[in-house]
């Protein structure tokens, strides 16, 4: 059975800034959402092993169809999610399981396809069923970034998608690829990421912090009551990310850091 979940979403202005709050079916959920910073630590080594740096050195050809198809189809099918409940700002992002769907049409062969684009001089260096199941958040970040390459670096550093998002105040983590000719790669992969990092809703949710960038799967928004204090809003999460309960009389508040005091669901 599917169920379309709603929630509340309410301003009001004795919140601690930067807190999300749920409350509902007897439990109470904190999130946060952390300070932002603009430091930046900039690259360091990282550990390439006996291996040496990667083999195909040449640019990702992005004009190669299957790669073209797939970036064509990225922006095609990104969703949309309501970054301020004062403003109608947007921000797009790519579920998983929609990726996945694509790279499961015709028995595989879409992955497949892609990663002989990614890698033109010689056979695939990686499994398509482990990027599938382990890489495919980072595949599609590289591949939007020109870096698709380099999912050969992770794959042998187990540097999967459980790891996401990397932090883009800290280092890079371990084994991160270094490319030799942009100093910038982490910097624009952590740029890239948050379009495939959107987080998952489910209880419990105590205390959590994101990042500020983090994009959170909010699709709608309707405005119920105003006045006074805050406005009053009903939305409803992607439903890739509802992991919270069924359908009921939840109530969820979420407060964003550097808006007016906000509540979401």
């Amino acid at each position: 059975m599917h169920f379309t979940s709603y929630y509340t979403l309410e301003s009001c202005s004795n919140r601690i800034p930067g807190q999300v709050c749920f409350v509902g079916l007897g439990y109470s959920i904190g999130l946060r959402k952390r300070q932002d910073s603009t430091a930046y630590h900039g690259l360091e080594p990282a550990t390439w092993g006996s291996e040496g740096p990667p083999h195909d050195t040449m640019a990702q050809h992005d004009e190669h169809p299957d790669i073209r198809a797939f970036l064509g189809w990225a922006r095609r099918n990104s969703q949309y999610a309501v970054l301020d409940p004062n403003t109608e700002e947007r921000c797009a992002f790519m579920p998983l399981k929609t990726v996945q769907e694509y790279f499961k049409q015709d028995d595989g062969a879409r992955l497949n396809e892609l990663l002989v684009a990614v890698f033109p001089n010689r056979d695939p260096p990686v499994d398509s069923d482990d990027i599938f199941d382990n890489y495919a958040q980072i595949f599609c970040i590289l591949i939007e970034t020109g870096k698709g390459r380099f999912i050969e670096n992770f794959s042998s550093w187990n540097v999967g998608d459980r790891l996401l998002p990397f932090d883009p105040d800290d280092p890079p983590p371990a084994h991160f690829p270094i490319d030799t000719g942009d100093p910038k790669f982490y910097e624009n992969f952590c740029s890239k990421q948050w379009k495939f990092c959107a987080p998952e809703f489910r209880t419990p949710m105590t205390n959590i912090q994101f990042h500020p960038q983090r994009i959170l799967p909010i699709v709608s928004k309707e405005k119920i009551a105003g006045g006074g204090n805050g406005m009053l809003y009903k939305i409803r999460l992607h439903s890739s990310y509802n992991k919270l309960c069924p359908p009921s009389t939840v109530r969820t508040h979420y407060q964003k850091l550097n808006f007016p005091t906000v509540l979401w669901s």
